[in-house]
């Protein structure tokens, strides 16, 4: 795979995606696709037993760490989220586990790593399609309402209603709050720059924003 250029694209149907480093000028960056990498299986519809399981809102705590380098937002947002299932690993352990270079962070090294950890706790992570309003809601009233936890999502930086730039990069953040009657999601963005930090994100403009297949969706088999 060549890591020339972030690339986007679908984490079962089109390929893999590289997490990486929104560009200091907002400059468009060449959008790439890939093979197949063997992610775990994209499922299109949470059931609707989980999701009706969950309060009308519902919001995690975790501790609101930044990015330590420009392209780990992968790491860190896999740090925040395994934070609040009592897991304690630092982002320099969760970048060389999953290959992170300077570049940023391949889809399928996020998802081995991730579900690696969730496996040994007896939960199981697939990803859902995040640019469905009512699937994306769903899934996060489920994780965060019923489980408790937060989840990573990959997100377009160029789509972000929380950033400002035109700029085609991938993205990942860490999902920890809904509130259904206002349609909002509650984020932390780990980057560094000025628009990472604590966002409440119209559930309609989050999808507008998610990867194909760009949320990480928890379950307890």
């Amino acid at each position: 795979m060549s890591r020339s250029h972030l690339i986007l694209g679908a984490f079962v149907t089109a390929g893999a995606l590289v997490f990486g480093t929104a560009p200091a000028v907002a400059a468009p960056v060449e959008a790439t696709t890939t093979s197949s990498v063997g992610a775990p299986a994209a499922s299109s519809v949470v059931p609707r037993a989980l999701a009706e399981a969950a309060p009308d809102q519902a919001e995690v705590t975790h501790k609101p760490w930044r990015q330590k380098r420009p392209s780990w937002c992968s790491p860190t947002s896999v740090q925040l989220s395994l934070r609040t299932f009592g897991v304690k690993v630092t982002q320099d352990t969760l970048a060389e586990q999953m290959n992170t270079d300077s570049v940023g962070t391949d889809a399928a090294d996020l998802n081995r790593v991730y579900n690696g950890y969730l496996n040994d706790l007896g939960y199981e992570m697939n990803r859902v399609d995040g640019r469905d309003p009512e699937v994306l809601m769903d899934a996060v009233a489920h994780d965060v309402g019923v489980l408790g936890k937060a989840v990573p999502m990959g997100i377009r930086g160029s789509q972000a209603s929380w950033i400002d730039t035109d700029s085609n990069f991938g993205h990942v953040v860490s999902v920890r709050g809904y509130d259904r009657g206002a349609g909002t999601i509650t984020i932390w963005d780990p980057s560094a720059d000025g628009y990472g930090g604590h966002h409440v994100v119209s559930v309609a403009d989050l999808a507008k924003a998610s990867q194909q297949n760009g949320l990480a969706f928890v379950t307890k088999p």
